[in-house]
């Protein structure tokens, strides 16, 4: 959907606010696409991550098209996980009933604790959002619905990353801090609140916090080495609410990028990624010879700059110290 409750000073997404969510026409579409995958394709299992805008704004349609999506594909032998990306502002008691029944879990955007998320994410009043947000995600764990937080760093929130830390690892959630794309940043002062966060991510090690299981930085995959930086181009991409389908969600509503659509009924969604953009490869040759390069994958190919990741010195640095701290977790673990 482009609808959101929200004003994010830093959000990416061009057609924010300028219609509503995707209507029924096409999301019986996407289901009939689902469909034709796992039979021509044998496809065993669809993740769909419904984003926005804010996608419980339009909770009564996944309301009605997850259990419709389900059963079909049940029948068919293929699963369907289904998760919302939402800035959490909006839960009651018949969403976490649907949640707990069909295994739905929550990304939950997060940007500090108190003034410090406020900064950044407020209501169109101006009013702030954390209050709401961390009562929600609280409602959720105590129904044992899984939520994993995502922050976005910036210059307004890089002073209160320490205190997001501990109350994250108080939460026991898994959650992930990703560097501003739209805006610069800082490096001296990213780069002193980091080493404050591996800090305390130490302490809290010693205490057995799973730090493995727990945290992730940017994109960067020090446990599961390879090429691939996202599943985009891969074995996903996105979809917009009129159908069309894009490499990745930022590139809605912007020109010269491929479009495709899924009401092409000569092409089925593999298809459709097999032949749409391919930017992953698009590497300096800096990167294709750093040591680090099957960690970073060079970042995210639609925000690269010459090749490379813009927060490339930044991981030379901070790599190192991820394996220290998963090495620190390990030999607590064989004491």
């Amino acid at each position: 959907t482009d609808a959101c409750n929200l004003g994010c000073s830093y959000c990416y997404i061009p057609t924010l606010n300028t219609g509503k969510g995707m209507n029924a026409g096409v999301r019986l579409q996407l289901l009939a696409k689902f469909v034709e995958a796992a039979e021509l394709r044998g496809i065993r299992a669809i993740k769909l991550r419904l984003a926005g805008g804010e996608p419980l704004t339009q909770f009564r349609a996944w309301q009605e098209f997850i259990p419709q999506a389900t059963d079909t594909l049940a029948k068919l032998g293929c699963k369907l996980e289904a998760g919302f990306v939402t800035n959490l502002t909006i839960l009651n008691n018949e969403m976490i009933a649907f949640a707990r029944q069909y295994n739905i879990g929550f990304g939950v955007s997060l940007d500090g604790v108190g003034a410090f998320h406020d900064a950044t994410r407020q209501f169109r009043s101006g009013a702030g959002s954390f209050g709401v947000a961390d009562a929600h995600i609280k409602r959720l764990l105590a129904e044992s619905i899984p939520v994993a937080i995502n922050t976005v760093v910036t210059n307004q929130n890089l002073a209160g990353l320490p205190e997001l830390t501990r109350y994250l690892i108080a939460l026991d959630v898994p959650f992930r801090y990703s560097i501003v794309k739209s805006e610069a940043i800082d490096a001296e002062l990213l780069e002193k609140y980091l080493s404050e966060t591996y800090r305390i991510m130490s302490e809290a090690i010693e205490t057995g916090w799973p730090f493995f299981k727990r945290f992730q930085f940017c994109d960067l995959k020090p446990n599961d080495l390879g090429s691939q930086t996202c599943t985009s181009g891969f074995a996903g991409g996105a979809i917009y609410v009129d159908g069309s389908f894009k490499y990745c969600h930022v590139q809605f509503g912007q020109q010269g990028h491929a479009t495709q659509t899924i009401f092409n009924m000569e092409t089925d969604l593999v298809s459709m990624i097999e032949n749409g953009e391919h930017p992953e490869e698009d590497k300096s040759d800096d990167c294709k010879k750093c040591r680090f390069r099957s960690v970073c994958t060079s970042g995210c190919p639609v925000y690269r700059e010459n090749g490379k990741d813009p927060q490339c010195s930044l991981y030379h640095r901070y790599i190192p110290k991820y394996y220290e701290l998963q090495a620190k977790e390990r030999l607590r673990l064989l004491r």
